[in-house]
């Protein structure tokens, strides 16, 4: 890189949108490149082995990274309940620029999410948390965390167990997230008696600014739902449901 260019970059970072990467293969002599001024991403997908607790340097790496939440921009992390037990005691601070967020566990841990996770003790706002992803996952553990994000992403794929009804529950939820502009969801459970009936009153969900709804799951979920004034242009919405 010439002189010239590299003044420019090291001084203007934030406005560049420039990040570094960090997962468990990469980047080498971390801690020296975390010097620098730049943002951080944090990314370790589904296509790294999720055991990392036994990887050392994926370790040392996340570690490292975390050591500046200020900086921590997306964080993207799939992994073992051994694996989120080690990422949720380096996750109980402030992220004050963290704008995107992605959580898979393994086929068959449910995750818990601690109360001051991305947070801290004084349970700080997540105020620039604009997109959000969780997967295998029961709804009421996040009831208190989706609030305090101002959200226009939200992707949920919901495994209820059999008899436990998570629809008054979301809906809840999504009354308080009232910039959504992209809803796509799925609940996987067995059907129960109390889906088979509809709700005697709808809950008004004021999301003026929704363009695209996508819905896998029951039917009867539905009728939780009301819309009032919401109607977008066809070219303006997208709406896919897959129905049992």
């Amino acid at each position: 890189m010439c002189r010239i260019w590299r003044t420019v970059v090291f001084a203007h970072p934030s406005h560049l949108n420039l990040c570094i990467t960090v997962g468990p293969r990469k980047p080498n002599h971390i801690e020296v490149i975390l010097s620098g001024p730049f943002q951080i991403l944090i990314d370790y997908n589904k296509d790294i082995d999720r055991n990392f607790t036994s990887n050392p340097p994926a370790l040392r790496r996340l570690h490292a990274a975390l050591k500046h939440p200020d900086r921590v921009r997306g964080i993207t992390f799939e992994g073992t309940s051994a694996g989120f037990d080690k990422f949720f005691e380096v996750t109980n601070c402030p992220f004050p620029v963290l704008e995107s967020l992605l959580l898979s566990p393994a086929h068959g841990y449910d995750l818990k999410l601690p109360d001051t996770f991305l947070r801290g003790p004084d349970l700080c706002d997540l105020r620039h948390l604009r997109r959000l992803k969780l997967y295998s996952y029961s709804l009421p553990p996040i009831c208190g965390f989706l609030p305090s994000a101002a959200l226009t992403d939200l992707d949920l794929v919901i495994n209820a167990t059999n008899g436990t009804s998570q629809e008054p529950s979301l809906v809840a939820c999504l009354q308080g997230m009232p910039c959504l502009h992209s809803i796509n969801l799925c609940i996987s459970h067995k059907i129960h008696d109390s889906l088979s009936h509809p709700p005697t009153s709808k809950a008004t969900l004021p999301l003026s600014k929704l363009t695209c709804f996508c819905y896998n799951g029951h039917r009867a979920f539905l009728n939780f739902f009301s819309w009032p004034g919401f109607s977008p242009h066809p070219s303006e919405m997208s709406t896919f449901s897959s129905l049992t």
